[in-house]
């Protein structure tokens, strides 16, 4: 348990003071390991502040239940804390990094996952709550953000040597937000890498912006830097003679912010704006299709919710399928439609020109 999330500093009269202290105690349930922490604090327990839950790899393969039935059964724990699994670490490492530049660890961590999933969905958010709706939702299994530690010691930050002044703080992070923790039922069965979270977050409708570094189209060399920033996703199924088919459909809007080609490619004919709109989408639905290779058919975990999106469109079909749902998903056949277009150029429309 750690009182503010992490060994956050406050610095006093040109000195630091830590704010925050992490304790840990033994029971024979999670309730009484935490009533057991009481006698190692002289201030009182309270969960009602806990701003972010920390699972570690070893429960995770475990099993989750009995630990989200003490939170969700215990007042104090409020169900808007965010989840994390630490992958492999050591939890009290993961409570006891530094955050530099934040007040606490676990005020770090939030804004570390909130910086990153507005800008780079290779991780997603999310609550206590929402995994209480997904465990109770038929054909629905669990994600959770993938929390990695970092070693900074190795990059030279934090190795205590004196700097010969004012200490400097560091913007790097200790810890890694990168990829997901996928679940069967409530047991963690395996990873996704970040292009498999963006794939992910593409098809749960949960990206916001993604950035993509494409070629340009030939005859011209280099390549162009594209944000998109409009992103919606739509899911269907069809069920004809007891076969499944999955149809997303994905259209997006980008906007190019760099390009390293000379070439005035970009005010040109048509064919060319359909090349690029072409190569964006094919972008886009290979993220699409790492997602669905490694939770369909490597770990075969219906992360995506297509059982639950059969359950909510045609239960009557889904009454029939539900009882063998693990052994028809894997083979399920998902159709990806994807119609990206880029709307904007910035504030240039050719590169600029050197003489």
């Amino acid at each position: 348990m750690n009182s503010g999330g992490g060994r956050g500093t406050t610095v006093e009269g040109g000195g630091k003071k830590d704010n925050s202290k992490v304790i840990s105690a033994i029971g024979k349930s999670f309730y009484d390991a935490g009533n057991n922490l009481t006698v190692k604090s002289t201030r009182e327990i309270n969960f009602t502040h806990t701003g972010i839950t920390l699972f570690s790899e070893k429960l995770a393969r475990e099993g989750l239940s009995p630990a989200l039935d003490f939170l969700d059964r215990e007042r104090q724990f409020r169900p808007i804390s965010l989840a994390f699994v630490v992958d492999g670490g050591d939890l009290r490492k993961a409570m006891e990094a530094e955050f530099e530049m934040e007040e606490y660890g676990a005020r770090g961590i939030r804004r570390h996952q909130q910086i990153t999933v507005e800008r780079n969905p290779v991780t997603i958010i999310t609550a206590l709550q929402e995994i209480y709706n997904w465990l109770s939702r038929p054909g629905q299994e669990i994600a959770l953000p993938r929390l990695h530690l970092i070693d900074l010691s190795a990059n030279g930050i934090g190795d205590g040597q004196d700097s010969g002044g004012d200490e400097e703080l560091s913007m790097e992070s200790p810890m890694q937000l990168s990829g997901l923790a996928a679940f069967k039922k409530d047991r963690l069965v395996g990873w996704l890498n970040e292009q498999e979270a963006r794939g992910y977050a593409l098809i749960t409708n949960k990206a916001k912006r993604i950035t993509y570094v494409i070629e340009s189209p030939p005859p011209f060399k280099g390549n162009f830097t594209v944000e998109v920033f409009e992103i919606r996703t739509k899911k269907e199924v069809k069920i004809t003679d007891n076969r499944v088919t999955i149809i997303i459909k994905i259209t997006a809007a980008g906007r190019i912010h760099e390009t390293t080609s000379h070439e005035d490619w970009l005010s040109r004919d048509s064919q060319l704006i359909d090349s690029i709109n072409k190569r964006l989408a094919e972008a886009l639905r290979k993220d699409v299709q790492s997602a669905l290779d490694k939770a369909q058919k490597k770990l075969q975990t219906d992360i995506f919710g297509f059982g639950n999106l059969i359950y909510r469109t045609l239960p009557r079909e889904w009454e029939a399928l539900a009882p063998q749902w693990d052994e028809l998903y894997p083979v399920v056949e998902v159709q990806v439609d994807v119609n990206a277009e880029i709307r904007r150029t910035g504030l240039l429309r050719a590169p600029g020109r050197i003489r």
